[in-house]
C-alpha cells in the first residue's frame, strides 16, 4: 500500500474492526450477565438460556470477523483481507437468509407463543403446589413491568 488514501484506508480498517470486537466482547459480557440474572428468573426450564447462548455464538463469530480484517489491514496481508471479505459476505447471506425464515414462520413463531403464555398464566391461577413456577414467573413478570396509561387522544 502506497500514499496517504491507503494508510487512511488502513487506519480507519484498523480502528473500525477493533471496536467490532470491543462490541463482540460487550455481546459476551451481557449475554453471560443475562444468563445469571435469568437462572432465578426461568427456575429450571433449560430453554430460557437458548438466546444466551446464539447470543454468545454471535459475539464469538463478530470477534473472529473482526480480528481478520483488523490484524489483515495492520498486517497488509491480501490473505486475511480475503478472508475478512468472504466472512461479510457469508454473514450476509446468513442474514438474508434468516430474515426470509424469520418472515415465513411469523405467523407460527406468534401463535406458539400466545398459547405457552396463555397456558402458563392458567396455571398461574391454579393452587396447586407444582404450579408455583408459573406464579412465581407471573408474579416477576407484572413486578417488573412499567405501567403505560393511554389517553383517549392517543387511541385515534
Amino acid at each position: 500500500m502506497e500514499g496517504c488514501g491507503m494508510n487512511c484506508i488502513k487506519y480507519l480498517l484498523v480502528v473500525f474492526n477493533g471496536l467490532f470486537m470491543i462490541f463482540g466482547i460487550v455481546i459476551i459480557a451481557t449475554a453471560c450477565v443475562d444468563m445469571g440474572m435469568l437462572k432465578g428468573f426461568s427456575g429450571n426450564e433449560p430453554s430460557s438460556h437458548e438466546t444466551d447462548a446464539v447470543l454468545i455464538a454471535v459475539g464469538v463469530l463478530i470477534i473472529i470477523v473482526a480480528a481478520f480484517g483488523c490484524f489483515g489491514a495492520w498486517k497488509e496481508s491480501p490473505k486475511l483481507l480475503y478472508a475478512f471479505a468472504g466472512c461479510l459476505i457469508l454473514i450476509i447471506l446468513l442474514e438474508l437468509s434468516v430474515g426470509i425464515a424469520a418472515a415465513a414462520l411469523r405467523p407460527q413463531i406468534e401463535d406458539k407463543m400466545k398459547h405457552q403464555l396463555r397456558s402458563s398464566f392458567i396455571k398461574n391461577k391454579s393452587t396447586r403446589e407444582e404450579d408455583s413456577f408459573y406464579r412465581d414467573f407471573w408474579d416477576k413478570i407484572q413486578s417488573n413491568v412499567t405501567i403505560i396509561t393511554i389517553t383517549p387522544f392517543q387511541l385515534k
